[in-house]
């Protein structure tokens, strides 16, 4: 017995072969084969073909044309399993088995399951034709996602028709060659081909019902009301989508395709052309690039939401299925009509707030205003009108017209009305009024195991308010076997006092009797679904019993017929607008002012003191700063925040002496010339050596750059002690200033754009400290992609006076001058939050070792940039010299002529400052270097007299020659360092460096005038010193009277002409990176602003009334310093120079004495006249001290 038992199962297996071989039907095209399926009902079977093809596969240059015909087939078609979708990119929006790209381009295929064959033809069953997809972009209509099962046992006939999906069935480009909706086309075809063959599985080819979901709805919807596809089927049920959803029928179909060829790196000048740029390409690549190519903005602009591909209105051609929007065609139907919506819709897509309901908190802030139907007009962002139209949905639809974190329900009761219940209400009516045929109107509340869509969210919600009902998708799986969950239906089907059991009865009695009579319940049916009716809007509510209600939510639609009508009648062309100056950004809403430039008295925006990090005070002090969580209701931004905190020493241009500004300062101003639009950013700081800081339009204001079209934005951030201080191990990591101002940019490159401003264009300019903050943020990874040019102006990070090296020893000084005895860092920085800021800058003091510059030659700050060693997630890790570059970007980099002038300008003002000890200390290097000298030894001497011998035409310095000293002041502490960085950056980058002298001297050179008001001896009145050039690019707010003056004189001055080429350079260079692209300029009158080579000769434009290329800004001046810098460097042995056997013993000094000179020097009458100068120790009376 054993023995046979094998030759059993073989025979066994050759009869079921043989039976499912025998399944065989004929068609118009050839034979297919199908299947014998085992229903989940129990004892019940029926019919599966899948995938028998009806049109040619769209492949290669027929991909985005209209389908053709299927041409047939020889030999027995396997249709015995599914054939993959058509080509389509799941994305995460719900719970799926897979995300990404799947499917093909040969895929326009149908499915057919049929409870029983025909022997003679003598079946004629109702065929319901099941058409989903989610909103033109995904598709999930087979078999595997839905069984037909509940059909089936009911005598009706189940297809589900593939169809191209995305660009792949709705490319449009407004012609008659790409015309769009080839999707639909699709559909249409297949339903031509189940006329010509339904009979031969058993079905009636003049009782054929379209049944849609979603996307699948509007398209049945379509279909209804094109003429192409009229006879072909004669019932339509709607299930949660409509075509009057303004998601749909976009006026811009071609900007699309176009925005579509552009993701792809392609150009679309005409449809020929882009058919052929496409068609060559993946479908993966193709699919991928429809949702990047969506301008994410749109729907808010607009108040409507779109698809990126989906139905549209074609050109007037022989061959269009849609001729206009439904809103604005003849409605002609003559067939019943099935239409209704989940109650609870928007569940699913507002997953993110069930789970966390805190994030609610920004759906208030960043409301989701949308029209529920296509309009003819939108608001215009952020005006009065639409902060009221926002008002009065709030407070219709909220308890307490805001959306609360305890109420989710009221939010998606909202949403759902405005996606889905509105629109789909909203085509009832047009229906009832205009079809002289049956509109059954329902609603699906029910909520059981069976709820698979909801169930999913529900796993991981944390709050159930709002939750009842029905969301989208739910009522499919009592209609349907819903494979994921397949295993609940045995259960259910077991168990006839089942509740779902009794829902699955009811709806799949009333879907299957209408699309055997076109009326859900016929007569001598024990219950009555009513048709709609012009006067009242009979509803059946599906839940575990059926009732009929009257006019359901007539207050909601009420509210939105009065809502739309209200503000139809205020648009103008189409536009509810008014002047606006509100932005809404991720953090909150943004409120600025309008304000006149001074020039053209051109609108523009201001936004002044957005927060962008959270204060950094208590636990967060010397920490690195804390992106700011937002805010709620509406921010007024119109004045300047304070500074941060900040101790002033200089006295320049009038700035008050002492501490001012304030912990609470890490804030943005955006100044901007339209917050539409898409224009180059320049984000400015000046800051004194890292030390003190000038603060948006209350110094500097941008007039002049805006006009130009350019945004504008500064940064606060922290200065010296608090924003440097470092113990070099992690706990205090130091750099937390320019942590701050790299926090900025990122907050500018996530939010600019709702400015108008273009984030891959943010230009930084830096003036003194700030242009060596630019130059440190191209030397670090944390800055990476956050710029795309530099202006540096006046500064460099090579200035000696950067990068201390003990700053871990200074931190501690710091806490045993506040009296704090710290074992370790940790304590150190726990006693040092605990005091008051103002304590701790007035502690700086004690803190300066002066002996520091004699004994090193050079000035230093001491809480400025740092080197992190060894430090995890350093914003800089090496010495800018030592650096390489990371941020590979365009560099405008110059000084001022007299930079010197403000350097020594106490002795200019006062000279009798100079004493006779001066000179002994000139000794100062420009940059750091391995060596030092030992003070008054033999070569530090001689190294002293070599710089009086080069700078001071007399050998000596005395007061009469403070203009050469001067020059050597400026070049000691920032011209040859700037010189060298100019040509580092030039050797290093692969982007050009522009480098230029700003020498032009005019009434708007403030503190060039404001020192020579206060000079006791003759400065020349030529050329520009630190700071004169900010007011040719900005309106320096302290002379604006000036400004005032010589813009009303009736010829243009040279201050002016300064300024308009000036701007126009800095403006192209943040446009373009080129300052001089074009040389048809009408204001640069064919100027070239050439780039500096890799050679030793240096090109830069020498700025003054005329702007001209010359070579070699430091003339003799470089070579001295390159000569004195190696002569020296080979003295040094151990990095030092001299000894103190060396050192030449000196009498006592006796008390200073002002220095005279014989007769009187002629001041300095040109920029560099080859001119020496002298120093004396001037560093000590300068900023750092």
């Amino acid at each position: 017995m054993e023995g046979i038992r094998p030759y059993l199962v073989i025979l066994l297996l050759f009869f079921i072969n043989k039976t499912q071989a025998d399944i065989v039907v004929d068609t118009t095209l050839g034979k297919v084969a199908g299947i014998e399926v085992k229903s989940v009902i129990k004892d019940e079977k029926y019919y599966s073909f899948m995938g028998i093809p009806y049109a040619k596969p769209p492949l290669g240059k027929h991909r985005f044309l209209a389908p053709e015909p299927h041409e047939g087939w020889t030999d027995v078609l396997e249709a015995k399993k599914e054939r993959k979708t058509c080509s389509q990119m799941n994305l995460p929006m719900r719970p799926l088995k897979k995300h990404g790209f799947c499917g093909q381009d040969d895929c326009l295929t149908l499915s057919i399951y049929t409870p029983k064959l025909p022997s003679n033809n003598e079946l004629s069953m109702p065929v319901v034709v099941f058409l989903y997809n989610e909103h033109f972009k995904v598709s999930h209509n087979a078999s595997r996602e839905y069984g037909p099962d509940f059909f089936v046992k009911e005598d009706v006939i189940v297809v589900s028709i593939q169809h191209r999906l995305g660009s792949f069935g709705f490319l449009a480009f407004n012609d008659e060659k790409l015309p769009g909706n080839n999707g639909i086309r699709d559909v249409i075809l297949a339903l031509k081909w189940l006329q010509q063959n339904i009979h031969n599985f058993g079905g009636d080819p003049y009782s054929i019902t379209l049944m849609g979901v979603d996307g699948g709805a509007a398209m049945a919807e379509l279909l209804l009301l094109s003429p192409k596809a009229k006879g072909l089927f004669s019932k339509v049920i709607l299930q949660s989508g409509t075509a009057w959803n303004p998601v749909y029928m976009p006026p811009n179909p071609v900007d699309k395709a176009t925005a579509l060829a552009k993701q792809l790196e392609r150009t679309a000048v005409t449809s020929t052309n882009l058919l052929e740029e496409l068609s060559s390409l993946s479908s993966m690549d193709i699919a991928n690039a429809e949702s990047l190519s969506v301008d994410a903005d749109e729907g808010r602009r607009i108040q409507s939401g779109s698809v990126p591909f989906g139905p549209v209105v074609e050109p007037d051609h022989p061959e269009a299925i849609i001729t206009s929007r439904p809103e604005n065609g003849p409605i002609d139907i003559d067939i019943p009509v099935m239409i209704g919506y989940n109650s609870r819709e928007s569940i699913e897509i507002n997953e993110r707030f069930l789970r966390k309901p805190q994030y609610l908190t920004f759906a208030d802030r960043d409301f989701l205003m949308a029209f529920p139907i296509k309009v003819d007009y939108h608001f215009e962002l952020n005006t009065n009108s639409y902060r009221k139209a926002v008002e009065e949905i709030k407070e219709f639809y909220f308890d307490e017209a805001y959306v609360k974190v305890s109420k989710p329900g009221e939010y998606l009761t909202y949403v759902s009305d405005v996606m889905v219940f509105y629109p789909i209400d909203y085509a009832l009516r047009k229906y009832v009024n205009e079809s002289s045929s049956s509109v059954y109107y329902y609603t699906f509340d029910y909520s059981g195991e069976l709820n698979m869509r909801k169930n999913n969210v529900m796993e991981e919600a944390v709050t159930m308010e709002g939750t009842w009902g029905a969301t989208t998708g739910d009522e499919l799986c009592y209609l349907f076997v819903c494979k994921p969950i397949s295993k609940l239906y045995k259960k259910i089907l077991e168990d006839e006092e089942a509740e779902e059991l009794k829902v699955i009865r009811n709806m799949v009695k009333l879907w299957t009797n209408f699309a055997k009579s076109g009326n859900p319940t016929p007569q001598g049916s024990d219950f009555v679904w009513t048709p709609a009716s012009k006067e009242d809007k009979d509803c059946l509510v599906i839940s575990d019993e059926l009732q009929m209600k009257k006019n359901l939510h007539a207050d909601r639609i009420k509210f939105w017929d009065d809502f739309l009508a209200k503000y139809k009648e205020i648009a103008v062309d189409g536009c509810v607008c008014e002047e606006t100056i509100e932005v809404g950004l991720k953090q909150g809403v943004v409120v600025g002012k309008v304000e006149k430039t001074i020039l053209k008295k051109q609108d523009f925006y201001t936004f002044k003191g957005i927060p962008f990090a959270e204060t950094p005070v208590g636990e967060l002090r010397f920490q690195p700063p804390k992106p700011h969580d937002g805010w709620s209701g509406n921010l007024e931004a119109f004045e300047n925040k304070p500074t941060c905190m900040q101790f002033s020493s200089r006295m320049r241009n009038k700035e008050p002496f002492g501490i001012s500004g304030s912990e609470d300062c890490l804030y943005a101003s955006v100044f901007t010339p339209d917050v539409k639009g898409n224009a180059p950013v320049i984000v400015f700081d000046y800051n004194d050596q890292f030390r003190t800081w000038f603060n948006g339009t209350d110094t500097y204001s941008p007039d002049f750059l805006v006009e130009e079209g350019v945004v504008v934005v500064t940064i606060s951030h922290r200065l010296a002690i608090l924003g440097y201080l470092t113990t070099e191990d992690g706990v205090i990591k130091g750099n937390n200033g320019l942590r701050d101002f790299i926090l900025g940019l990122e907050w500018i490159k996530q939010n600019i754009d709702k400015f108008g401003g273009d984030p891959s264009k943010v230009t930084i300019v830096g003036s003194r400290g700030g242009a060596a903050l630019a130059e440190i943020l191209l030397y670090t990874e944390k800055a990476k992609g956050l710029f795309s040019g530099a202006i540096l102006q006046s500064g460099t990070a090579l200035e000696a006076m950067y990068f201390y090296k003990e700053p871990k020893k200074k931190a501690f000084d710091l806490g045993a001058a506040l009296n704090i005895t710290a074992a370790n860092s940790k304590e150190l920085l726990e006693e040092l939050q605990k005091l008051d800021a103002e304590t701790i800058l007035q502690a700086e003091v004690k803190t300066i070792d002066v002996t520091y510059i004699d004994k090193y030659q050079i000035s230093n700050f001491p809480y400025a940039p740092t080197i992190e060693y060894g430090i995890e997630d350093a914003v800089l890790s090496e010495l800018p010299e030592k650096s390489k570059i990371v941020n590979d970007v365009p560099v405008i980099i110059g000084f001022n002529s007299r930079e010197g002038l403000d350097m020594v300008s106490n002795l200019i003002i006062e000279p009798k400052l100079l004493t006779d000890n001066a000179e002994k200390h000139i000794l100062k290097l420009p940059i750091r270097t391995n060596f030092r000298f030992v003070q008054n030894s033999k070569p530090y001497k001689e190294a002293g007299r070599d710089i009086v011998n080069f700078y001071l035409a007399d050998k000596s310095l005395h007061y009469a020659n403070i203009l050469e000293y001067a020059v050597f002041v400026a070049d000691c502490l920032q011209n040859y360092p700037i010189d060298l960085t100019a040509h580092k950056l030039a050797e290093s980058l692969s982007s050009p460096v522009y480098y230029y002298l700003f020498d032009f001297r005019g009434q708007w050179n403030e503190n060039s005038q404001n020192i020579m008001a206060l000079a006791r001896t003759t400065m020349g009145h030529h050329g520009a010193t630190v700071g004169d050039e900010l007011c040719y690019l900005f309106v320096c707010s302290r002379i604006k009277k000036s400004y005032d003056q010589m813009l009303n004189l009736p010829s243009e001055q040279n201050e002016l002409k300064v300024t308009k080429r000036m701007v126009r350079l800095w403006s192209n260079f943040a446009r373009t990176g080129n300052p001089t692209p074009s040389k048809d300029d009408e204001v640069l009158k064919g100027l070239t602003w050439k780039p500096m080579g890799k050679d030793s000769e240096t090109n830069y434009l020498h700025m003054t009334k005329l702007f001209r290329m010359k070579t070699n800004p430091l003339g003799e001046r470089k070579k001295f310093w390159e000569d004195f810098l190696e002569k020296y460097s080979q003295m040094a042995v151990d990095g030092v120079i001299g000894s103190e056997e060396t050192v030449e013993v000196e009498e006592p000094e006796e008390a200073a004495k002002p220095v005279e000179a014989e007769e009187p020097v002629e001041s300095v009458e040109s920029a560099f006249p080859g001119e020496p100068a002298v120093p004396i120790n001037i560093v000590d009376n300068h900023e750092e001290l």
